[in-house]
Formats: C-alpha cells, sequence, structure tokens
C-alpha cells in the first residue's frame, strides 16, 4: 500500500482522477493508494495546525496497518507531504520512505521566502516539520527525488535533508521538472515503482 502525503492544499479528488486520466495509476496496478485531505481542504474538516496534521497521519496509518494488514507499507511524501511523510516513518516502521521535492526543516523553508524567521520570529513559524530530526532515525530504504528546477522548495534544502540520514539514501536529479511538475510526472513515477520493485523481498 503506498500511503501518500501531498502538496499543500492538495485535493485527493482532484490528484486521483488526474492519476487516473493521465495514466500514473496504471503503475502501481498491484498496489492500494491511499491519500487524504488536510484539516479545512477538500472534504476533510478541522483547524491546520502541525498537531493537527501529525494526529491526521497517525490516524492513516493506523487504518493501513488495520485494513492491510499483510501488506507492504510504502510511506511518499511530495512538497509540505514531506514533513508529514518523515514523522510518519519515524512513527512506523515502513518498508521504504520516498520523498519528492523534500526540505530538511520548516523553519528554513520559510526562510528561504523570507529571511526573517530567525531568533525569537522562528517561533511564529505554524508548521516547524522538522524532517532533518524525523530521517535520522531510520533505517528502512530511502529514495529522495529532487528537480534543480525547482523554484519552490529549493534543491540546497532537499540536499540538507539528505545529510541527517544515518544509512544510505537512493537520490535522483531531475533538470528539466518545475514544483508542480513532480508528482504529476511519469518518469517520476516509473522512477518510485521502478525502485519499489528492486527493494528485498
Amino acid at each position: 500500500i503506498i500511503v501518500y502525503f501531498g502538496r499543500n492544499a492538495q485535493n485527493t479528488s482532484a490528484l486521483c482522477r488526474e492519476y487516473d486520466e493521465s495514466g500514473i495509476f496504471s503503475y502501481m496496478k498491484n498496489s492500494h493508494f491511499l491519500s487524504i485531505d488536510y484539516p479545512s481542504y477538500g472534504d476533510s474538516k478541522g483547524s491546520l495546525s502541525q498537531e493537527e496534521l501529525f494526529k491526521m497521519a497517525d490516524a492513516v496509518l493506523h487504518y493501513a496497518r488495520h485494513r492491510y494488514p499483510n501488506k507492504k507499507l510504502y510511506i511518499v511524501g511530495y512538497s509540505i507531504g514531506t514533513g508529514m511523510a518523515s514523522y510518519a516513518a519515524s512513527k512506523s516502521t515502513p518498508d521504504a520512505l520516498i520523498l519528492l521535492s523534500p526540505y530538511n526543516n520548516g523553519r528554513d523553508l520559510f526562510n528561504s521566502y523570507f529571511p526573517v524567521f530567525y531568533g525569537p520570529l522562528q517561533h511564529l513559524i505554524r508548521y516547524p516539520l522538522t524532517s532533518d530530526r524525523y530521517v535520522g532515525a531510520l533505517t528502512c530504504p530511502a529514495l529522495v527525488i529532487l528537480s534543480n528546477q525547482d523554484t519552490i522548495v529549493s534543491p540546497s534544502l532537499s540536499r540538507r535533508l539528505i545529510e541527517c540520514f544515518t544509512t544510505p539514501v537512493k537520490t535522483i536529479q531531475f533538470d528539466t521538472l518545475d514544483h508542480g511538475d513532480i508528482a504529476m510526472s511519469k518518469e517520476v513515477w516509473k522512477t518510485i515503482i521502478r525502485f519499489l520493485h528492486e527493494l528485498p523481498e
């Protein structure tokens, strides 16, 4: 089962329709795909905060483990969702973690847009999402995909995160994909599925 944590303001219904129409789902024909709308987006209610995001991640993991107890668990995160994916991987024992256009933490991400969140001001960041701390203890296989054309999440932040893993990470770099194209790219999903198929049984 692929548990997918998507970009900011993702609408899962629209995402699944796009994956179906584009043929991306055909690459996952032997897997279940589970994704969610973050609180206050799509069909989800509630307020948006890091605490609520993590509660939702915990609930999704619980559902996946109990609904599909004999299936391998693959956690995929894209953009802002890589923070939840890293957290989820740290709280479970997934068979693999895949991060698309990840950042090392929310402070550095927001400072890459407006470099003012230092000292006391860093506490104004609502979503610290410290992926650099979560990935440090992981032992599962990991794949990171980034693009040099990404202007939303700087590739330098992805590389900072890669340095925080204590086990080897497979890294794939694309040179022609904008940020918004990464999770919608057939080549990216072919790369992900190929990585999963090459994992030891």
